[in-house]
């Protein structure tokens, strides 16, 4: 509905459908629609609405990343590297091909309202791990949206 941003890139049409579908009932609490039209705003130079936008999406920003490790065409995914079951950064893993590598927090936290990993491709694609820890105080549901170009594997 809104073409393919990623080919296409952002124009007035693109700017004119996204403003129409956020003010729209039946989308404005749609995680796409309120990320791509902050990302829109922020492209306008509306930085207040960009600001308001990445808000709406609630996420959680405190993520720790450990990586890259080989991916081989993607067929690393189905290879368990151990940052999947240690989850501490008191030592270090063979990354099979990048050295070896420890769980850190970023220097600069990215206020996108995704975690995005693309500034990790100086280093090669590949496998990267994302933990997180967060306290639930009540009983309530919680919602994980992922957006990605890759695969992605959940433990």
């Amino acid at each position: 509905m809104i073409d393919d941003i990623l080919d296409v890139g952002f124009n007035n049409t693109t700017y004119a459908k996204l403003d129409m579908l956020a003010s729209n009932t039946l989308y404005e609490k749609n995680p796409m629609i309120i990320y791509y039209k902050a990302v829109a705003d922020r492209n306008r130079r509306n930085f207040d609405g960009y600001l308001n936008g990445i808000k709406k999406l609630n996420s959680l920003m405190n993520w720790q990343l450990c990586g890259v490790f080989e991916n081989l065409n993607d067929s690393g995914i189905d290879i368990e590297y151990e940052p999947e079951f240690y989850p501490k950064n008191d030592k270090l893993f063979d990354g099979n091909s990048n050295g070896q590598l420890g769980w850190y927090n970023p220097a600069i936290p990215i206020n996108e309202g995704y975690q995005i990993f693309s500034n990790e491709q100086e280093y090669g694609n590949g496998i990267m791990y994302s933990q997180l820890f967060a306290d639930n105080p009540e009983n309530q549901t919680v919602v994980f949206n992922f957006g990605m170009s890759g695969s992605l594997k959940l433990l």
